[in-house]
Formats: structure tokens, sequence, C-alpha cells
């Protein structure tokens, strides 16, 4: 009789360990963070870019210059270097070009200023500007440009801002030969497209 209700306990508490058990595995997945599917949704949803670094070639395809473009909480922040420019000290012509295409010769192919607001040209134009239309860099008598730093929020590296760089033609950096304006339509009579760099690519 003792031997029976020795087994009869052990028994019972063997299928306790093993119920408590089951639920800690079950409990566990229900509560398990990070899950393929979650990593999925939450990798979909940030369609944003950190940084962007921009070449810049003149028209026989030689490096002139570099751009980062890097997120801000206030816009975009855009940094252009650069020491390959014609030696000649002077201000230059400076935009982001509706289409993500340089190809070498007359830079053309970039169309015209990045412009999703339907704007026109120029900030002393009293319907302007374009997304695309920035201040003029200036480049020293060794065709160095001068420290250019600034922050626009024109532009965004958010896929799924209207004003996205990453737009279904994609976009491209364009130096000019001239200075810009500012009023002239639709460019800013700035002259030749000097150097381009490809932000994003045509989709």
């Amino acid at each position: 009789m003792k031997k029976s209700l020795f087994l009869f306990l052990i028994m019972m508490f063997v299928l306790i360990v093993s119920a408590c058990s089951g639920n800690n595995t079950e409990d566990s997945k229900e509560t398990s963070p990070n899950t393929d599917e979650e990593k999925s949704e939450e990798k979909t949803a940030d369609t944003s870019k950190d940084e962007l670094i921009v070449v810049l070639n003149d028209a026989e395809g030689n490096e002139v210059a570099e751009a980062s473009l890097t997120e801000a909480d206030e816009g975009v922040k855009i940094k252009l270097t650069g020491d390959g420019l014609p030696k000649e000290q002077g201000k230059h012509g400076f935009h982001i070009h509706e289409k993500g295409i340089c190809e070498p010769g007359d830079f053309e192919s970039a169309g015209g200023h990045y412009n999703p607001t339907d704007k026109n040209h120029g900030k002393e134009h009293e319907d302007g500007h374009h997304a695309g239309d920035f201040e003029n860099i200036e480049v020293t008598k060794d065709g160095e440009i001068i420290e250019n730093e600034f922050t626009t929020d024109q532009i965004s590296l958010d896929e799924n801002a209207v004003n996205t760089v990453f737009s279904k033609d994609g976009t491209a950096l364009v130096i000019h030969a001239g200075p810009d304006d500012y009023k002239s339509q639709p460019s800013g009579d700035a002259g030749d497209r000097i150097a381009c760099g490809v932000i994003a690519e045509p989709k």
C-alpha cells in the first residue's frame, strides 16, 4: 500500500513539473520581442537614409568635388568640399536637378532644377523657390571650394516625403560655371553645367 502511494505521488510530481515547463515555453513564445515578422515591419517602416556621399565629376569624368548629405532635426545638412574646379576665383550656382543622370559633356541629362512643389526659380522671386535652389558656392583662384556647409528643409532623405531626393526620376547635384542671380527663369542664368553627381538613380 505504501509503495503504491509513493509511486502515485511521484507520477503526480512529474505531471506538475511537465505542465509548468510547457506553460513557460508558451509564455516565452508569446512575449518574445523582435520576431522575424516584427523586424521585417520595422525595416520597412524606416525608409530614411542617415547619410549620402555624392561624388561630382567634371565633363571629362574627373572627380572635382564631394558632397555629404545627412539627415538632421532641422532638415538635411549638406557639406560640399573639393579642389578640382576651374582655377579662377568666383561664385558658382549650386543646385539639385530633377534627374539622377549625369552623362558627361554638358550634363543636360540631369534635367532642370528639382521642383516637386511647382515653384518658380530663385529666392528673390515672389513665387520662388525650387526645392533644388541653394546659395552660390565660392571657389578660390586655385579651384578649391571655400568651406561650404548648410542645412535645408527644402529636401528630405525620407523616401516617403513629398520633397524626397529619391523621386522616381532620381536627383543629381550640379555646379554651374557662373553665379545664380536668384531670379532669372528657369535656372538663375548660371551658365554651363561644369560638374555633376548622382544623388539617387531613377527607379
